[in-house]
């Protein structure tokens, strides 16, 4: 998939190690706002919010809000803060039920003001933000963006360790400069995945995005017991004949893990209920909070599906504010900014509150909504269509679907959104493009190389006008059968 601008990045996987990729989805309409996390007032509903953050903390707005465990507690990150001082707050709660909302307790001064996080050696001031946090040996490590200026949003990333919960830090080393600005990382027990440089102990898998919000996704990996030094972090750069990944120790040779050239704010866990690593970001297209899904780290990642779209999931019109030169539709913004739009980001999981069955997961996650900005608690239903399938070497021969086929959309005619399902039977480039009524390319669905397998792409109806739409699909360049569609708003 290709963003404005961007140049087309693929990664090319061995044909003996394919896994079908696409067979998770998103469970229509169960995406809902469960709270407002921060602030007094909740615009929308018109109550007090739980945490009452500007009366007891003098934190009046805030975004991000990422979540990680540390000595028994969720710790949560806070982005730029206004009410206190200059900084970014922290928070923990020992909170195990999101469902009516997530009890909050800030770190504060004195004064019993929040208390902003201090970096010695770099400047922390608005787009300089931590992002990311992780507990060994009883030390909390946090990563930090910083050198904003006119024309970079964020130009470097920092690790700092506390040892007394978040009250002092000291920075340790410079992360990047280049790939790894923005980062999410999963602690894992290395005896349970192959594929690592190390093959015992506990194992940070790094996932970051570099410029802000026009990066692809790429892969890191660093032994826990050695996150002080960083001479000891390894870089994804691609895999072997027989699928194995390598691994480089210059973070030049790190590899794109799909093209979505789009992505700042991630959040990657492992979800145990449909077994899968589950990442989310928001991009555009498609607009809004995006997921994929892969069997491993280094994938192959899914096409990207709609977790949150602002218009269908009640967001616009309802916690978040419609420019009212627009269209007058809420009275959520903040005071002074009415004809400024509002917009979802830094979509954050917590990894440890997911519920779930074998074959369906519920996740919370934290989002930023800009206007008001603010940061709400969230939460979406993922279903697994059908069990995974994977090929060994002792089990070459998998089992794939016949044909090279595109199926009718559905439904068809749509109002908001239609699902496009094909197939192939074997490894080929695929391209979904999409077709006004006088043959002008409108979007790109579908740019990469494909596992032999069956797939299902979203299409919302954003920015285009009503009427009669074509999509088609193809295959290395050889171009299939085109299917009309309708788009009834």
């Amino acid at each position: 998939m290709k963003c404005p601008g961007s140049i087309l990045l693929t990664i090319i996987f061995s044909t003996s190690i394919y896994s079908q990729i696409s067979n998770i989805e998103y469970i229509q309409g169960s995406t809902a706002k469960i709270s407002q996390l921060v602030g007094d007032y909740d615009r929308q509903w018109e109550v007090q919010t739980l945490n009452l953050t500007e009366s007891k903390y003098g934190l009046t707005s805030t975004d991000l809000g990422v979540p990680f465990q540390h000595n028994g507690r969720t710790y949560l990150l806070f982005g730029d803060s206004w009410g206190g001082p200059i900084g970014d707050a922290i928070a923990y709660t020992n909170d195990s039920d999101p469902e009516d909302g997530i009890t909050l307790d800030f770190i504060t001064d004195e004064s019993g003001i929040y208390k902003a996080v201090k970096i010695p050696g770099i400047s922390q001031e608005e787009y300089e933000v931590p992002m990311e946090g992780v507990s060994i040996d009883g030390k909390m490590y946090t990563y930090h963006t910083t050198d904003h200026s006119s024309t970079v949003v964020m130009g470097r990333s920092v690790v700092a360790v506390t040892k007394d919960d978040g009250q002092t830090f000291n920075f340790l080393y410079d992360l990047s400069k280049k790939h790894f600005i923005n980062v999410s990382i999963v602690n894992v027990n290395l005896e349970e995945w192959q594929g690592f440089p190390l093959g015992y102990g506990d194992g940070l898998v790094l996932f970051g995005s570099g410029t802000y919000r026009k990066s692809d996704v790429r892969l890191a990996f660093q032994p826990a017991g050695q996150i002080e030094n960083p001479q000891s972090l390894r870089y994804f750069a691609g895999v072997d004949q027989d699928g194995v990944p390598f691994w480089s120790e210059n973070e030049d040779d790190s590899i794109p893990l799909f093209s979505h050239p789009c992505v700042g704010e991630l959040s990657v866990t492992y979800n145990q209920y449909i077994r899968k690593w589950l990442m989310l970001y928001n991009g555009d297209p498609p607009r809004g909070i995006n997921f994929r899904t892969a069997d491993a780290p280094w994938g192959p990642w899914s096409e990207p599906q709609l977790l949150f779209d602002p218009w269908l999931d009640n967001g616009y019109c309802h916690f978040m504010h419609v420019n009212w030169q627009f269209r007058v539709c809420d009275s959520v913004h903040d005071p002074g900014r009415e004809n400024e739009w509002g917009g979802e980001y830094g979509p954050y999981q917590f990894e440890t509150l997911a519920t779930g069955n074998d074959s369906t997961t519920t996740i919370y996650y934290t989002l930023s909504t800009w206007n008001p900005y603010t940061i709400v608690l969230m939460k979406s239903t993922l279903k697994l269509l059908n069990s995974p399938t994977s090929i060994t070497t002792e089990n070459p021969m998998p089992i794939l679907p016949m044909g090279f086929h595109l199926e009718s959309n559905y439904p068809n005619p749509f109002n908001h959104s239609t699902t496009i399902s094909y197939q192939v039977a074997n490894l080929a480039f695929i391209k979904l493009k999409i077709y006004n009524s006088n043959g002008q390319l409108i979007r790109t669905l579908v740019n990469s190389l494909k596992a032999p397998g069956k797939y299902s792409v979203q299409f919302s109806a954003y920015n285009i006008a009503s009427g009669i739409y074509f999509y088609q699909l193809e295959l290395d360049s050889q171009k299939s059968e085109i299917i009309k569609m309708a788009y009834i708003p």
